[in-house]
């Protein structure tokens, strides 16, 4: 495909060749990595016309979809802050189908995820949250380890071969700086310290699973997971399970661990719907599958 071509630029009009030289230039003074994000969408706007986009930051796919502050311009502010507390959980960009299409073409429209298998909350994101949105045309530009950018238009079929070009190329010339300045920033030891209880929920909503699947592994009832849930929601500062889970994941959240005798306690409230001595940090990858 184009962003894996050594041929990228002799493809790319020489105009736009020289505005995705300037886009470089624009943004890869930041000073951080949110001056980064959205020095990318100034630039994008100022030398290419796109004015409805968005900068997601995170080093994996999943982590991806799920940034809880996302940066955003023109049309796409409207729409962050309920995709962040929503919408996020069907975006088909971010269902397991769509990992193909990344590994195949790098940049994927979305035209190409209208033909995956959709489930009902998927096909209420495309009719409700895009088309009442005015979004009916996108591309996904993912910048591995670092994040993605959203190119979002207001007509379908308003992305062509050209947009395809340029998208590849920011991709490539992007990667590299993206992954310098959103570089994950791992705190020396967690900010917030939960109970022996909330921690092993948080835990395990880290790893997507739903309060069910955490009340199966924990033994416990739901309506007590729910009750740690959002007491450690509470006391981390988190609007949303995603915001908990990512900072679960990435270290600001942590547990204090219980004592001793607070153990022993434990163990003898196990009949009264605590977690006992599941009460630890499960390990694993599977974050947000």
């Amino acid at each position: 495909m184009w962003g894996e071509s050594g041929r990228l630029w002799d493809e790319l009009d020489a105009g736009d060749a020289r505005a995705l030289l300037r886009v470089v230039e624009e943004c890869g003074g930041a000073r951080d990595g949110e001056g980064f994000r959205e020095g990318v969408l100034e630039a994008l706007a100022r030398f290419f016309g796109y004015r409805h986009t968005t900068f997601f930051r995170g080093p994996t796919r999943a982590e991806l979809f799920a940034d809880p502050n996302p940066a955003a311009r023109g049309r796409a502010v409207r729409l962050v802050g309920r995709y962040v507390e929503e919408a996020h959980r069907f975006d088909p960009f971010a269902q397991p189908g769509a990992g193909a299409l990344f590994e195949a073409y790098g940049v994927v429209s979305l035209d190409a995820v209208r033909q995956l298998p959709r489930s009902r909350g998927t096909q209420r994101y495309l009719d409700d949250f895009l088309g009442r949105g005015g979004v009916r045309a996108k591309l996904v530009v993912p910048l591995p380890g670092a994040g993605g950018i959203g190119l979002l238009a207001e007509d379908a079929g308003a992305f062509g071969v050209r947009d395809l070009l340029v998208a590849h190329a920011l991709r490539r010339q992007l990667a590299g700086l993206a992954r310098l300045h959103l570089a994950p920033e791992r705190p020396a030891g967690p900010t917030v310290r939960l109970t022996a209880r909330q921690a092993a929920v948080a835990a395990l909503v880290g790893e997507g699973r739903t309060n069910e699947e955490i009340a199966a592994a924990l033994t416990v009832g739901v309506g007590t997971v729910k009750k740690h849930l959002t007491a450690a929601m509470r006391r981390a500062g988190c609007r949303s399970r995603v915001q908990l889970a990512m900072a679960w994941r990435d270290g600001r959240v942590g547990s204090g661990g219980p004592s001793p005798s607070g153990q022993q306690e434990q163990r003898g409230q196990e009949g009264a719907g605590g977690v006992g001595q599941e009460d630890r940090r499960p390990g694993g990858p599977g974050f947000l599958r």
